[in-house]
């Protein structure tokens, strides 16, 4: 059989609890509100900038010679091509100025970036530009000779 009288209801301890939860979900609408400020501030803080970074060289002659040249030293001959006047070689220009180009970006990245730039990007212009059918395969380090287009 059921009982059908109704179940004896503190009030005080209901608005006690009821007032509990407000207190809670206050405090977590304040949690809440704070941890979205900061991931704003985190956003803001790591979105790039449309300001343009001023290259630390302002052409490709200045990065082969200021930075190339420099920092990747080969001993000429054998299998490694050079020529003095690597100018003169379009195709050499044209690879040089993606490396510099490459390089200028890359630096920038504190993490991967001279890493990803060392291994995607050099090693492989490394190996055209200075392979024996690359555009210096005719020079010498002191004798230049225009390579011929294509067809010709």
């Amino acid at each position: 059989m059921t009982d059908d009288r109704p179940i004896p209801i503190d009030l005080s301890l209901l608005i006690q609890r009821i007032d509990e939860l407000e207190a809670q979900l206050t405090r977590a609408l304040a949690d809440l509100d704070e941890l979205a400020a900061d991931a704003a501030h985190t956003t803001e803080s790591h979105r790039p900038t449309n300001a343009l970074v001023e290259p630390v060289y302002g052409t490709v002659t200045a990065w082969v010679d200021g930075y190339f040249r420099r920092i990747f030293t080969r001993s000429i001959g054998g299998e490694i091509r050079w020529c003095g006047q690597w100018e003169a070689h379009p195709e050499a220009v044209t690879r040089f100025e993606a490396l510099w180009r490459s390089w200028e970006a890359l630096r920038l990245d504190p993490n991967l970036g001279i890493a990803t730039w060392l291994t995607s990007y050099l090693d492989p212009q490394l190996a055209a530009l200075f392979s024996r059918l690359g555009p210096f395969a005719q020079c010498t380090h002191e004798r230049h000779t225009p390579c011929g287009n294509l067809g010709q």
